[in-house]
């Protein structure tokens, strides 16, 4: 394994500047954070009503959670250099059309992306927080 890494040489950051902003966003994701904090509650202890959760069930769910905060991330961080369409920013994120639309569905109801306008018959989505 080192051997391989000694290989690659040193981790140029600067290549992967979308894909680690985009982690950022996951670690500092409110409902991310919050669901780490309950995992031992609401798997070892039990809830209120003194359920407990099936390990594996919730580590499902966090999964799925981190996968739409990673994909809200990539295209939050996509949308920081101006207006784009769908299409444009699925080719700089490398998800699907579908998944960036279904996303922006998600991003859109709470507030930092919308719709600027259209080019010919394009939609341009852009980001309303773009100083932060």
């Amino acid at each position: 394994m080192s051997g391989q890494l000694a290989e690659l040489g040193p981790f140029d950051a600067s290549k992967f500047d979308l894909e680690l902003s985009a982690v950022d966003s996951v670690l500092n994701s409110p409902r991310f954070r919050w669901l780490l904090g309950i995992d031992r509650q609401v798997t070892e202890r039990g809830n209120v009503y003194n359920e407990k959760v099936n390990p594996a069930e919730f580590d499902q769910l966090l999964q799925s959670v981190c996968e739409t905060e990673y994909q809200n991330g990539l295209i939050l961080e996509a949308l920081r250099t101006g207006p784009q369409s769908v299409r444009e920013i699925s080719a700089k994120t490398g998800l699907g059309v579908y998944s960036v639309s279904q996303r922006l569905v998600d991003v859109e109801k709470w507030g930092p992306v919308e719709l600027q306008g259209y080019e010919g018959t394009t939609p341009k989505f852009i980001r309303t927080d773009a100083c932060s």
